[in-house]
């Protein structure tokens, strides 16, 4: 076999050539940092969408006071002493402000009282002043109006005792007669039934001695026995009393 020939024989490639290990310049290495370092603008950062327009929620009344109830339960001490300090504060208050209302309305309804007091005293003694013209003055008028006055009567006694009549001595009596009514319609009948009235007296105090008007419970027999006649008259009502206004024995 023949020797192949130099010429023919494959190259071996040969190495690149060695880069000499040098720093770069300034400006290579302000170039370099320029494009390879990561953009860092912390006035022009991105701003996070969920936080873009985010304001804090407000609370109303009812809210407000759930949350503060809610921090009663918070594991931060100085959040529940506030809360506690409030609501304490908050039921104080609300105490005072019922108290200060009680007082008030008790307050009105005392000045009330006595302003009625005051003027019914007033008008008592305005009416005390002006002819009595009070409530105690009403009823006095209402009983007088119960009343009715029969008038005078002279009339002559008998005499029980024999020796009296045989000296011919006259036993002469006069009496002034007031009815009480049951009421002022009954009275207003008996002064317009006055002459019957009279009449029917008169016959009773035909057959009066002496002695029973002398005497407490002969004058009460002639009082009831004057009602029950009077009484005949009347349809409805009765006579309640009868008084001698006026009583003149000779």
């Amino acid at each position: 076999m023949a020797e192949e020939s130099p010429t023919n024989a494959p190259q071996q490639a040969s190495p690149p050539p060695k880069l000499e290990d040098h720093p770069p310049s300034g400006a290579e290495a302000a170039h370099h940092e320029e494009h390879s370092a990561p953009p860092h603008d912390t006035h022009h950062k991105e701003a996070n969408p969920s936080t873009i327009d985010e304001k804090p929620k407000k609370l109303g009344l009812v809210g407000g006071i759930k949350e503060i109830f809610r921090s009663l339960r918070s594991t931060d001490a100085p959040s529940r002493k506030m809360a506690f300090l409030f609501i304490f504060s908050l039921i104080c208050l609300i105490g005072v402000f019922v108290n200060g209302v009680f007082l008030f309305r008790q307050n009105q309804v005392t000045s009330k009282a006595v302003t009625t007091a005051t003027k019914e005293h007033q008008e008592k003694h305005r009416g005390a002043e002006h002819g009595g013209k009070t409530d105690e003055g009403s009823e006095t008028d209402h009983y007088k109006k119960r009343l009715a006055e029969l008038g005078s009567f002279q009339i002559e006694l008998k005499s029980g005792d024999p020796e009296a009549a045989a000296t011919q001595v006259s036993n002469l009596a006069v009496l002034e007669i007031v009815l009480l009514c049951d009421t002022p319609e009954t009275a207003g009948h008996m002064k317009h039934e006055l002459p019957k009235v009279r009449n029917i007296l008169l016959n009773i105090f035909l057959a009066i001695e002496r002695d029973e008007l002398m005497s407490n419970l002969g004058k009460k027999k002639l009082k009831l026995n004057m009602a029950k006649k009077l009484n005949t008259l009347l349809h409805s009502g009765h006579v309640e009393d009868i008084f001698f206004s006026k009583l003149v024995l000779n």
